[in-house]
């Protein structure tokens, strides 16, 4: 006996969440023993299309008003089948560069570039070259690619020759969230704080210890955490004096 494993993009209205289109993407045949859950890859929406890089082998471009295949290509498939896990905020999401897009190969063993239009291949790159990279990220100029232990940076230009800089190793048990970009550095939240890495000089990375961290969004003034049970919110000083002067004001002078 057998089962069939199938991915499909499902589109729905933005305001009320009617179905507006189903696209069936790929279809592969499994044992019945060999069904588990599976983490899905994300997906990055640029002038109206979808780009998504999927585990089966396919990297494609879908309109997002009308569900339409725009093109795709087909590569090497991941190991679908395998005991090794990531961790769920390690979904890789296309990055969007003028007019090509940026994806890791479907088997994680390249980063890509692909004309936005056609889905042409521009360029490639090993993936051992940046230390096997789970996620991209974009820091200006910067191309950083965060892997279990380690990430790296290199020119997004021309990612496929420039020199590579790579941060020292981080021990993976540490690492309690997805990496953010903010101010020009890459944030990457571990168990006991924040380690801050500049892109010119990632091997001089700088931690900040923190009282819970987690996954991380950066807001003007202020960076949250959201952790696994709860979520923190932590001012820059200029922020958090302003914020003491007007409580004060306002309790001094009462309605």
């Amino acid at each position: 006996a057998s089962t069939n494993r199938s991915q499909s993009f499902v589109g729905l209205d933005l305001r009320t969440g009617a179905h507006k289109w189903t696209l069936p993407v790929a279809s592969a045949g499994s044992l019945p023993f060999q069904t588990f859950g599976y983490l899905g890859e994300g997906a990055a929406l640029h002038e109206g299309v979808i780009f998504r890089s999927d585990a089966m082998g396919m990297v494609s471009a879908v309109e997002a008003e009308t569900g339409r295949p725009v093109w795709v290509r087909l590569f090497s498939p991941s190991a679908l089948y395998t005991n090794s896990t990531r961790a769920p905020w390690s979904t890789p999401v296309p990055l969007v560069d003028g007019a090509t897009i940026i994806v890791l190969s479907p088997d994680r063993e390249e980063v890509l570039r692909l004309d936005a239009r056609t889905g042409d291949v521009l360029a490639r790159r090993p993936a051992e070259a940046f230390a096997r990279p789970q996620y991209l990220l974009r820091v200006g100029g910067t191309l950083a690619l965060v892997g279990e232990d380690r990430v790296a940076f290199v020119d997004i230009r021309r990612f496929e020759s420039d020199p590579v800089r790579m941060t020292q190793r981080i021990d993976p048990v540490t690492v309690s969230g997805r990496a953010t970009v903010s101010g020009g550095a890459v944030l990457l939240p571990l168990r006991d704080g924040v380690l801050t890495i500049d892109p010119t000089r990632p091997r001089e990375a700088s931690r900040t210890a923190m009282e819970l961290t987690g996954n991380l969004l950066a807001l003007p003034g202020q960076l949250v955490a959201v952790g696994e049970f709860e979520a923190h919110s932590y001012l820059v000083w200029e922020t958090a004096s302003s914020l003491l002067r007007e409580r004060m004001r306002v309790q001094a002078h009462p309605l």
